[in-house]
């Protein structure tokens, strides 16, 4: 009756993340065109999914500041992020999971696409930062 929704883990989608990575040592062009290198395909597949707060994998955060529960009850009204309401410190911990085990792989000293994903994603999650 239900239909089975698969939701990968952390480490899942590291290994996915980890196996793109991969492709950045394909840097010839493939077939008759000249765009068509496999390398620069990923780079911007990885942009697209790394740098976007709320997008693919980046998560919203608060950047420095610890986090606040989802969602929190005001004078009886929920809102869905604690920005707009009095502040309460949760757990902690990064937000942002995938992207930390994420930017431990990159080989920054070899590609400066790498470098240039590693600087886009500490632009969009600043708590990756000091991690």
């Amino acid at each position: 009756m239900y239909a089975f929704i698969f939701r990968p883990t952390v480490f899942e989608y590291s290994f996915f993340i980890r196996q793109l990575i991969k492709l950045y040592a394909r840097s010839e062009p493939e077939g008759d065109d000249e765009t068509d290198v496999p390398a620069d395909l990923v780079h911007h597949f990885l942009l697209a999914i790394t740098t976007r707060p709320g997008t693919g994998l980046c998560f919203h955060d608060r950047g420095w500041y610890p986090r606040t529960d989802e969602t929190e009850t005001f004078e009886g009204h929920e809102t869905e992020f604690g920005d707009d309401v009095k502040d309460q410190p949760s757990s902690g911990g990064v937000h942002n999971k995938i992207l930390r085990n994420f930017i431990k792989t990159l080989k920054i000293g070899e590609d400066l696409r790498q470098q240039e994903v590693l600087r886009k994603i500490f632009e969009a999650c600043p708590e990756l930062v000091q991690g």
